[in-house]
């Protein structure tokens, strides 16, 4: 059985504080998986800084935070339970990504016209929404 959405949250001034105390809360982490018979795939294992540009900025390009022998990779941006959260908590990422999904609906649509009937296509367009709506919500 796999953990899935585990996050792990820190905060401190001091880059090294952070990185040793990142080290040693995953070692704990991945032990108390192993004792609860649970497991954590290290190589899907990421790892995002938040904070203002400036102090993202002054981060080392690869921070050295490892788990059994492998680096774990930063990321500027992932999906947590349907956000897309980028390093400067702004909405950017997840508004393109929804943006980016309406407009494939509304392409589908579009091409299904001339070759449905207009009860189908509503039906389409509801079950569709409802997809898109339910990325929307997840933002509020």
């Amino acid at each position: 059985m796999c953990a899935d959405d585990t996050n792990l949250t820190l905060a401190s001034s001091n880059t090294e504080e952070l990185f040793s105390s990142l080290n040693h809360d995953l070692s704990n982490l991945k032990q108390w998986l192993n004792c609860n018979r649970l497991s954590l795939n290290v190589l899907k294992t990421k790892c995002l800084f938040t904070g203002t540009r400036y102090k993202i900025s002054l981060l080392p390009c690869e921070p050295y935070i490892c788990l059994d022998g492998h680096l774990i990779e930063r990321v500027n941006s992932y999906k947590c339970l349907g956000v897309q959260v980028d390093e400067t908590l702004s909405w950017e990422a997840h508004i393109s990504e929804v943006v980016s999904k309406v407009a494939k609906v509304l392409a589908a649509l579009k091409r299904l016209r001339p070759i449905c009937p207009q009860s189908t296509l509503v039906t389409i367009y509801k079950s569709l929404y409802w997809d898109v709506s339910e990325m929307a919500s997840a933002k509020n």
